[in-house]
């Protein structure tokens, strides 16, 4: 009776007869392959129908809250920006955890990652938040010093966070500490210092934040559900290797749907007072009868030889709708390739058939920037300062009102003396 031979499986391991991989080298392998293991679907599995009604359940819910929170007050639209980088930071930040952490390096980790997200709110958020308490006799006092420190706080947490890392390295830990606090730096910049400007869109106008949010909704839909109906029939191929189940079926389809979204959901919105009146911060008054900006004004246009109206913002959503069209989704083709480095089917299972935070707004991060960006390329003045310089003017007394008009009344090049 001869002796089973052995011989090199495609994975390079030695193998006797059917041999059987653990877990790490059905891991490897399936890294190289490019395919998930045990990767947990929020969806819960089953057929594509099971997970439909799933994201459907679940997503109308949190559709119908979205519209309260924006429909609300511009305190819980900015709080609820800070929620979404937190939960989408802490998601990001706990790929790097593993089972064989030591205690030691856990809490390390723990300490690190609070203490820098700590950082980073009170950096970009304290200015906006804190004067809320101003009205309170108890806590004016320490709200007044913070505020006018405020950098000095910031600066000095930066240089202590950098103090304790050097004194809390530990051998055999260097590389994992140095690899987690890069990791870190990372997500800050993926998270925050992307999505920052979207509190800055909330307070030139709801509707900078609602409109590239609406958006992007529309291209996920309609890829979805184009990509379930026509994928692979057409084009018979993925769209990206690395994400096997986007089609361009579902990427084509959903580009003029967006684009023409975009022109009729922006007439929508500017419909809405609240939406289009700006705010310089969380403290001055809510004013709906602001001077609308020329966004919201109906001008005369020809294209093609023929001539039409609308307003401003209507033609300018036709270069939102088309980034999000062409360039958001791939926001989230490039966090789809980062789960798949790392195995995982999504980052979280905080949404039950959508994932975490981050599976749900990778390409809202992107979009809220590029609409920052197109906002101030077009509008460099923004209406918002307008607005609170107006509502400044007007809560000075008429002495002060007179001599600041006969000051400005001299010229607009002049300076203080």
């Amino acid at each position: 009776m001869s002796k089973p031979t052995k011989r090199k499986n495609a994975g390079g391991s030695s193998s006797t007869n059917s041999p059987s991989l653990s877990e790490a080298e059905l891991s490897r392998e399936a890294q190289k392959g490019n395919k998930l293991v045990h990767a947990a679907d929020s969806a819960g599995g089953g057929t594509w129908v099971g997970k439909m009604i799933t994201r459907t359940a679940v997503g109308l819910p949190l559709l119908f809250l979205f519209g309260w929170i924006i429909s609300s007050h511009h305190v819980y639209i900015c709080s609820l920006v800070v929620f979404i980088q937190v939960v989408a930071y802490r998601e990001l930040v706990g790929l790097k955890y593993t089972p064989q952490d030591s205690t030691y390096l856990r809490l390390w980790s723990n300490f690190f990652n609070t203490y820098s997200l700590l950082i980073v709110v009170f950096h970009f958020y304290a200015r906006l938040f804190l004067p809320l308490l101003l009205p309170y006799p108890v806590v004016a006092p320490l709200v007044e010093f913070i505020l006018s420190n405020h950098q000095a706080f910031t600066y000095g947490a930066y240089a202590s966070t950098l103090v304790m890392f050097v004194l809390t390295l530990r051998n055999p830990y260097y590389p994992q500490q140095y690899e987690r606090m890069s990791w870190n730096i990372f997500v800050h910049v993926l998270v925050f210092l992307q999505t920052r400007v979207l509190v800055s869109n909330v307070l030139d106008g709801v509707i900078w934040f609602i409109l590239p949010a609406t958006l992007v909704i529309i291209n996920d839909i309609v890829a979805y559900f184009a990509g379930l109906m026509f994928g692979r029939k057409i084009l018979p191929f993925p769209f990206l290797p690395m994400s096997p189940n986007k089609t361009w079926e579902g990427f084509i389809s959903a580009i003029p749907c967006t684009i023409g979204a975009a022109y009729i959901v922006s007439y929508f919105y500017a419909q809405f007072p609240w939406m289009i009146c700006p705010r310089i911060d969380l403290v001055s008054p809510v004013d709906n009868n602001c001077v609308k900006s020329t966004f919201f004004e109906v001008y005369t246009y020809e294209f093609l030889g023929y001539s039409f109206d609308a307003m401003r913002i209507q033609v300018y959503s036709l270069i939102m709708g088309t980034f999000c069209a062409f360039v958001a989704p791939f926001a989230g083709f490039f966090t789809s390739g980062m789960k798949r480095s790392l195995g995982i089917k999504d980052f979280a299972s905080l949404i039950p058939g959508h994932g975490g935070m981050t599976d749900r707004m990778d390409c809202q991060m992107l979009m809220g920037g590029f609409t920052f960006v197109l906002l101030r390329t077009l509008k460099p003045m923004s209406t918002a300062v307008m607005e609170g310089l107006w509502w400044k003017i007007e809560q000075l007394s008429q002495g002060e009102q007179r001599e600041l008009f006969e000051r400005l009344s001299i010229g607009l090049n002049f300076t203080r003396t």
